[in-house]
């Protein structure tokens, strides 16, 4: 940005308006001055601008900048944002009141936010009910009518849209018209129960087939996509970095990342699991490439690991399965040694623990590697006492 302008900016920043505090924040981010950054963004948000008021909220979901996270402040945050307008600010909201961290309506007062977001069009807002409307089935032709207007300014959405056209050449082409009302009183309905199948009695597995659509699958990728980063392994200190024996790449749809088909996605798994939503870590997305892996290892938690006190053993791990038409990648139980190659939406769950919730060393199991193609898998962790507070 040329002198003058930075020059002008600031001139205006310091005389109190908000758009040239917050185009001053996002200039010192951009150039590394994350303090001068941070300064002028949370004048901004005092000033009511609804960028900076969304932006200083994420931040502080996500801890980043020194901030520490601050459930709270950046629910307090993004409510003021979402009366100021903020789109953004809104959905962010709708998904953590649907987890249950942002007050008391839950699941049935997110879809009442997501509505009057779809109401006014809001792109983003249609994807993410499209996502959800092809999952709970009855309504396809509204959700891809949804999808494709939302495409029209929506990344992601024109990337999902092209991602059915590959899969389904001979469906007619999405119509213009869709009925919010059928799609929402679709949402609100009872959800599918997919029939459960015992795999292995120690350690304890089970599968259910298609417990998640194809779509939903989809978004969940996308959404992924743009934030993997190379997974870690914890060692015997408690301390997390990268290490020969994971090699996939993943991110964590957690509090700043949330959107409501993670929510949805994570209900559905913890609803198989038999485990209550708020006992689940944040759903984790994982894709393998070629000669990536897993080795062996244990998903139950250490005796040095900090959280374990506080928030509980992770007694059980559900698995979802994002996609198929890949080689090798196996989830591979090693004392029975059984290999589990899950389809397009297949939920796998398996304890990590005995019958006295002791650590089951039987449970004790590998991510084969992928030899062609990609594997795209969704991780919850379960403990065993509510994690999300």
């Amino acid at each position: 940005m040329p002198v003058d302008d930075i020059n002008d900016i600031e001139s205006r920043a310091k005389a109190g308006e908000a758009d040239a505090q917050y185009a001053l924040a996002a200039h010192h981010s951009h150039s590394r001055r994350p303090e001068e950054a941070r300064r002028w963004l949370e004048l901004a948000a005092a000033g009511g601008h609804p960028d900076a008021l969304f932006t200083l909220s994420a931040a502080r979901l996500s801890g980043v900048g020194g901030l520490g996270v601050d459930l709270p402040g950046a629910v307090e945050g993004l409510a003021a944002a979402k009366e100021r307008g903020s789109a953004a600010a809104l959905r962010m909201l709708a998904a953590l009141t649907a987890a249950g961290l942002a007050g008391e309506g839950g699941w049935d007062e997110a879809l009442t936010m997501m509505r009057a977001a779809c109401a006014a069009r809001d792109p983003a807002a249609l994807r993410e009910i499209a996502a959800l409307a092809f999952d709970a089935g009855g309504c396809d032709a509204d959700a891809a009518a949804m999808l494709a207007t939302a495409a029209k300014s929506d990344a992601l959405a024109g990337a999902l849209l092209q991602r059915r056209k590959h899969r389904n050449p001979a469906d007619a082409p999405p119509t213009v018209s869709y009925d919010l009302e059928r799609v929402f009183d679709r949402l609100g309905a009872a959800p599918h129960h997919p029939q459960r199948q015992d795999v292995l009695e120690r350690p304890r597995v089970a599968s259910f087939a298609a417990a998640v659509s194809v779509d939903l699958c989809d978004h969940l990728i996308g959404a992924a996509l743009p934030r993997l980063q190379r997974q870690e392994i914890v060692d015997e200190a408690g301390v997390a970095h990268a290490h020969p024996h994971r090699t996939s790449t993943g991110a964590v749809l957690g509090f700043s990342h949330l959107d409501l088909p993670a929510v949805w996605a994570g209900r559905i798994m913890a609803r198989l699991a038999d485990t209550p939503y708020e006992n689940g870590e944040s759903l984790m997305v994982l894709r393998y490439r070629p000669g990536e892996e897993y080795r062996p290892h244990h998903d139950f938690l250490g005796p040095n690991e900090p959280d374990l006190k506080t928030r509980g053993q992770r007694f059980r791990t559900a698995l979802l399965y994002l996609n198929d038409g890949y080689e090798g990648g196996e989830t591979h139980f090693l004392s029975p040694d059984v290999k589990v190659a899950g389809k397009t939406g297949d939920v796998v769950v398996f304890d990590n623990v005995d019958e006295k919730g002791a650590p089951d060393v039987s449970a004790r199991h590998a991510g084969r590697p992928v030899t062609r193609g990609e594997k795209w898998l969704a991780t919850l962790w379960l403990r065993d006492r509510p994690y999300l507070r």
